[in-house]
């Protein structure tokens, strides 16, 4: 499989890195997928690993620059929201959605959570 190339591809440990905008429900306390809702919480403990081992999983995506998750998916909700960076291997890359300005997303099998900041609510129209 001829993969087009990650533009943000290393951290101190010589990993991927890829970036999640998610929702944060403050009566749960707990960060939830824009894409799934409240339904599908996601697990924002610094060292959680996001991973699906079923046979019909097709990956999770994330964004290859924070400027693209931020201007594509931030402002889906009136939560707030948080932005998770996650590092990944090269064999964990199921799939590259790169546009040649290097922002779009990438298709993994597993990604470890790295840092959790979060957005600037100032941004929602």
């Amino acid at each position: 499989m001829k993969l087009i190339k990650i533009c943000q591809v290393s951290n101190k440990n010589n990993l991927n890195l890829g970036y999640k905008a998610v929702g944060w429900d403050s009566e749960k306390e707990q960060a939830y997928s824009l894409h799934g809702g409240r339904g599908m919480p996601i697990d924002i403990g610094i060292g959680s690993i996001m991973e699906n081992n079923s046979p019909n999983f097709h990956g999770f995506f994330l964004g290859s620059t924070k400027q693209y998750v931020t201007d594509y998916y931030s402002g889906l909700t009136d939560d707030k929201e948080l932005l998770l960076t996650y590092e990944f291997d090269d064999q964990d890359i199921i799939g590259n959605f790169n546009h040649e300005n290097c922002d779009g997303e990438i298709r993994v099998k597993k990604a470890k959570l790295i840092a959790v900041e979060e957005l600037d609510s100032s941004r929602k129209d």
